[in-house]
């Protein structure tokens, strides 16, 4: 279906945010044969980019008003991020953070996602992009692994030490910290 860009939303609450320099990049080597379709969902009376926010603003910069896309109707915005994370992890485009996928996930209502989250709220530390500051923890990727290979008990017990271990320093929650814990806790 032919829609017009003006017409195209974009959900942040699971899509990222727009790279400039990836849209320039887009834009100056634009080949509409790899350009389309654009993936969207109509939902609340709005066309809700998937997959193709890029190509979308790169379209607006060369001026081109309307863009070949697959429409998803009936779509809730849990299967949307769902199928969000679940393209752009395929490869040949630009590279989610880990940061990035988890929050997809999230909003996808991932089971795992949403009991990582739940650990984490409850020995009050923060999950976010970058930790700068104590009680924050930026390994997303690492936690799902461990849950993954040991169980939400592992990791839940790594995090309680953690917490009563280095509560007050900056990197207390790292790849490195989360993952070696685990795999002491497997060992006593």
């Amino acid at each position: 279906m032919l829609i017009g860009v003006d017409q195209i939303a974009v959900d942040l609450e699971y899509q990222r945010g727009i790279c400039k320099s990836l849209v320039n990049k887009i834009a100056s080597e634009f080949d509409p044969m790899k350009a389309w379709p654009i993936h969207v969902s109509y939902r609340n009376g709005k066309y809700l980019v998937i997959d193709g926010q890029h190509r979308v603003a790169a379209a607006v910069k060369r001026g081109i008003t309307k863009i070949p896309c697959v429409v998803y109707y009936g779509l809730t915005q849990e299967q949307e991020a769902r199928h969000f994370f679940t393209t752009q992890q395929k490869g040949g485009r630009r590279n989610l953070s880990s940061y990035q996928i988890f929050a997809a996930k999230l909003v996808a209502q991932d089971e795992v996602a949403i009991k990582i989250k739940s650990v984490f709220d409850k020995y009050g530390v923060s999950l976010t992009s970058n930790a700068e500051s104590p009680m924050q923890c930026a390994a997303f990727a690492t936690c799902t692994d461990m849950v993954h290979r040991f169980g939400i008990d592992i990791l839940e017990s790594a995090l309680k030490l953690l917490t009563m271990a280095y509560r007050n320093q900056v990197g207390a929650f790292s790849n490195e910290m989360l993952r070696g814990t685990c795999y002491l806790l497997l060992l006593s």
